[in-house]
């Protein structure tokens, strides 16, 4: 059975720059939580909590709201909160977005790890998974299986690069060397309708790996990058959950849409209480 620690942050720390998608400069400053009550969202003087209810857009990216106050592209830093097992922390945002820093995880992880942890709570066991849960629609398919450990594949299969393919244990140590580095990325040949979507106006080749027809903007990081990068949102969308998780998932052609029906599914089916 998989324990997990209940850590926030020990110290605050914050970090500002562009947001992927609206190109508007963004500040997050982070806060350490003194009780278990997860993850949450400020905006204002509103709170959002992370959690599958508060999804109010999943195209092409994760947004959280609640009422009139939200914010985009929470999967990155969700990730990274996650894959160093982080689970109670405030996070206070200026500007409608989270910042893209270079398009992987890697910036949030050097933050976290420079703020350090502390126990907040004792240890939890990872509820029990008791039946495998399917999510699929025309391009994708995830399907979570109970697993004394928290393992993703992800299968991709692209155009332009062809399939690629990844399988690791969500633990601290592989998502910091293995999934974190993985950065955002996009097709050249895809551009035009990106940006007639109103999407990806603070994209560049400082925080997007653009695939052309000559290859890559900028040496991949690692094997299958596409893929990791694939694996990191997942992890980020996942992590909305709230408890620690203890599953198998086999992800062919994720997407944050299937990534948030299949945290939705978990947060029910491992009866996830929210703290109040």
């Amino acid at each position: 059975m998989r324990i997990a620690s209940q850590l926030t942050i020990a110290s605050p720390v914050e970090v500002d720059g562009i947001g992927l998608h609206t190109g508007e400069k963004c500040l997050v400053r982070m806060l350490p939580e003194s009780q278990p009550v997860g993850i949450s969202f400020v905006v204002g003087d509103v709170r959002i909590a992370a959690a599958p209810e508060n999804v109010t857009n999943s195209s092409r990216q994760t947004e959280l709201g609640n009422g009139a106050a939200s914010v985009q592209t929470v999967e990155h830093l969700l990730a990274a909160l996650s894959g160093l097992g982080i689970s109670h922390v405030r996070i206070c945002v200026t500007g409608p977005e989270i910042p893209a820093l270079d398009g992987s995880a890697v910036r949030w992880v050097q933050l976290l790890e420079a703020a350090g942890t502390r126990d907040v709570g004792r240890p939890l066991s990872a509820p029990v998974l008791t039946d495998t849960i399917t999510v699929e629609d025309s391009n994708g398919r995830l399907c979570a299986r109970p697993s004394e450990r928290y393992v993703i594949s992800v299968n991709v299969d692209y155009r332009q690069v062809g399939k690629q393919s990844a399988t690791l244990e969500v633990t601290p140590e592989t998502f910091k060397k293995e999934i974190a580095p993985a950065r955002t990325f996009g097709f050249a040949d895809e551009a035009r309708a990106v940006f007639a979507a109103g999407l990806a106006s603070g994209a560049s080749l400082e925080n997007v790996l653009v695939i052309h027809s000559g290859g890559f903007s900028s040496p991949p990081r690692l094997p299958d990058e596409l893929a990791r990068h694939k694996m990191l949102d997942l992890i980020g969308d996942l992590a909305l959950v709230g408890v620690p998780l203890s599953v198998q998932i086999e992800a062919i052609r994720p997407s944050h849409r299937l990534n948030v029906r299949l945290a939705r599914s978990l947060a029910q089916a491992l009866h996830v209480q929210r703290p109040r």
